[in-house]
């Protein structure tokens, strides 16, 4: 079995290191790592070079857009198994060998899900994935599928996602999974999966960059519960969720947090209806 690995960047140099030495570091290797580099320069040429000879590794340009460029990486797979890492993500060393593991324990799925290490808000428990547990289940840089889900949906919607050049900034993964499951497709959700996410080295956490991310994740999930035909009681209850933690913030004199939550509320709602 194995790996095609597609991981877009766009700058982040020092965070692609990392992920290589990790990368470099599993048990099992069978895979490519396919790189959609939408840097505009060649900065990532001395970053890769050293690992040409270490594994399988083929570095491709396009325009911006994360679904855009995983779509190109994708196009490219030789593997049986393809998976989206983040550039600022990291594998420990023996989770290929796991996912190959589960992949031949339950054959008669068509992909495995896993969660982040060090996070509470992922389901804690293992099982297939359904429409309802996805938005706690379904993870970008920790989703392995068969070939045949994306030779059969076609990849992501190009539409969604950061870099699209729409308001809908997130959700492209579970879209992807929505539409496979719409088809017959199973994926299993294995909690003991876990991937590394310590995030961008240096990234700019100011109030108002984060805000923005959060209306433009928000209006993903709620575009993304309209186009799937969710219920008005489901939508509500996810509206629901950030409204508690706004009037929680406030109760625990939290301002920055609250308008945080009230940003995600409101962007949830305007998404949904855009």
């Amino acid at each position: 079995m194995r790996f095609s690995l597609v991981m877009c960047t766009v700058n982040r140099v020092r965070e692609v290191a990392r992920f290589l030495a990790s990368l470099d570091a599993q048990t099992y290797r069978e895979f490519e790592l396919i790189v959609v580099d939408q840097s505009g320069d060649d900065r990532f040429c001395a970053v890769l070079g050293p690992y040409l000879d270490r594994f399988a590794l083929r570095h491709l340009r396009c325009p911006l857009g994360a679904s855009r460029a995983r779509n190109v990486g994708a196009r490219a797979m030789t593997g049986d198994v393809l998976a989206y890492p983040d550039d600022d993500c990291v594998y420990p060393p023996d989770l290929l060998e796991r996912v190959v593991g589960l992949l031949d324990q339950r054959r008669d799925y068509d992909g495995i899900v896993g969660a982040v290490a060090g996070s509470d808000y992922w389901d804690d428990r293992a099982g297939p994935v359904t429409r309802n547990k996805i938005w706690w289940q379904g993870l970008d840089f920790s989703m392995f599928l068969r070939r045949a889900v994306i030779e059969e949906i076609g990849g992501m919607d190009e539409r969604l996602g950061p870099g699209s050049g729409t308001p809908w900034g997130s959700c492209e993964a579970v879209d992807l999974l929505l539409r496979a499951m719409s088809r017959g497709r199973r994926f299993w959700y294995e909690p003991a999966i876990r991937v590394e996410h310590p995030g961008p080295i240096g990234a700019d956490t100011s109030l108002q960059k984060d805000r923005k991310k959060a209306r433009a994740y928000a209006m993903g999930k709620g575009h993304v519960l309209h186009a799937h035909r969710y219920p008005l009681w489901f939508v509500g209850y996810m509206v629901a969720r950030p409204v508690a933690g706004f009037f929680t913030s406030l109760i625990k004199c939290e301002p920055e947090e609250a308008m945080m939550y009230a940003t995600y509320a409101a962007g949830m709602v305007k998404g949904y209806f855009s």
